[in-house]
């Protein structure tokens, strides 16, 4: 067709652009320069037992904003935490990490939105000095699992089939983790590195680079590898050794 691959992706890096661009005013900056000249190992000597439990829990929260006043959102957090709004939770429970999600914790609207509760969320979190937070969602490409309002690409089984699926990923890659900065968030539950060796399989399927390990393996390293470089995002290479080849869906039953 007259729009090539390659004319795809440079017009989805400039949308991404904009996107970041757009997201970044409006405080995408302060929660992307967080971990900027800490001292871990001071920080890690300071802190309690307490402290380094915290670390090992991800919070989700509800609301739009980090000092919602949204009834139901407050309702949430109060039900969940026993405080009001996602600042509340994060100063009190010091956490290592909180992980956005859209519908009923409401916390994915816009970049715009997305950026401004990332960077408050980060200064509540180093309010007293505490260890800046990891900001993650789920964010898969491919329509499938998807949260964040980034660009939407093609998924992990459409790039695989590309004729430069290396090169693929990596620029599908490159779009979503700058995207995602943008907003503050500095983790993506991703890439899937299930193999997808069951064509029954209810929900790994198209979101798995195929059924042959050593190309899985191979375009994972380039996602993961394309995420993390510089001062990129958290990749998590999920789910676990041979969700690929089961026909129960880990959500509704126990695959075995």
């Amino acid at each position: 067709s007259s729009f090539s691959r390659r004319g795809f992706l440079t017009a989805a890096a400039s949308i991404g652009a904009a996107v970041a661009v757009q997201a970044t005013e409006e405080g995408g900056d302060a929660a992307r320069a967080s971990t900027a000249n800490i001292d871990v190992v001071r920080l890690v000597q300071g802190m309690s037992l307490e402290d380094k439990v915290a670390q090992l829990f991800v919070l989700a929260v509800s609301g739009r904003t980090a000092d919602t006043a949204d009834p139901a959102a407050v309702t949430a957090n109060r039900a969940a935490y026993g405080v009001a709004t996602p600042a509340e939770v994060v100063a009190r429970h010091r956490p290592g990490g909180i992980i956005y999600f859209a519908g009923e914790k409401d916390n994915l609207v816009d970049p715009r939105q997305i950026a401004r509760l990332s960077g408050d969320l980060q200064r509540a979190s180093q309010g007293a000095g505490r260890i800046p937070l990891l900001v993650s969602t789920d964010q898969e490409q491919g329509g499938y699992v998807v949260r964040a309002p980034c660009t939407l690409l093609p998924g992990q089984m459409g790039l695989a089939s590309s004729p430069s699926s290396s090169a693929d990923v990596r620029a599908v890659a490159t779009i979503t983790r700058d995207e995602l900065l943008a907003m503050g968030i500095n983790q993506a539950f991703a890439p899937v590195v299930d193999v997808a060796s069951n064509p029954a399989n209810p929900i790994i399927h198209v979101r798995s680079f195929g059924d042959d390990p050593d190309r899985v393996a191979s375009l994972a390293q380039s996602q993961i590898g394309t995420f993390q470089k510089r001062q990129g995002i958290v990749a998590a290479a999920k789910h676990f050794p041979g969700h690929g080849a089961t026909d129960t869906d880990s959500h509704t039953g126990l695959p075995v």
